[in-house]
């Protein structure tokens, strides 16, 4: 990838930021799929799960009720601009947080 360094900063900076609330988990799976890519909450685990393929679906989820807080899509392209990777999310307070602090 093209901006790769650039990109993973992005994703760094938004897991960092939903990870400042001890109750949020952040699970990544393939688009279209169920399984869960990241074995652990390590910041590298969760961005490496984010890399290993093509389009990644991250959830944030609230460990003490179970309530899903929202979602984004996430395309990674060759020559995609970093602030271009974010494909979709979900529409709601949380997401809109964490959308605007990296700018996508």
């Amino acid at each position: 990838m093209k901006h790769e360094k650039q990109a993973r900063a992005m994703i760094r900076k938004m897991i960092r930021r939903a990870k400042q609330d001890w109750t949020t988990c952040v699970y990544v799976t393939p688009y279209g799929e169920s399984e869960v890519l990241n074995e652990g909450q390590l910041e590298r685990d969760i961005v490496n799960a984010v890399f290993c393929c093509d389009e990644t679906v991250i959830r944030f989820v609230d460990i003490t009720t179970g309530r899903n807080l929202g979602s984004v899509l996430v395309v990674l392209e060759y020559d995609r601009e970093p602030c271009e990777i974010v494909s979709d999310y979900t529409d709601n307070p949380y997401m809109q947080r964490l959308i605007n602090l990296i700018g996508a």
